[in-house]
């Protein structure tokens, strides 16, 4: 039986932390998105304004597309 020589096994360590890192900037990302949707109706809602609401859209079209690449 063979094993694994210790770089391959430092990098599986390393490949399963940026797997890590990534399902939390994407839970991360998820929370903010949820944040700014709450925000919006409650802008709406206060000012009854849906020209606010329409404008974040926009801006959330923006920014998701800049953090997805």
């Amino acid at each position: 039986m063979t094993t694994k020589p210790i770089w391959a096994k430092k990098v599986s360590v390393h490949i399963q932390q940026l797997e890590l890192i990534i399902k939390s900037i994407s839970s991360l990302l998820s929370t903010l998105q949820e944040a700014i949707f709450a925000f919006k109706k409650t802008l709406v809602a206060i000012t009854g304004f849906t020209g606010i609401y329409a404008l974040f859209d926009k801006l959330d079209f923006n920014l998701v597309s800049k953090l997805l690449g």
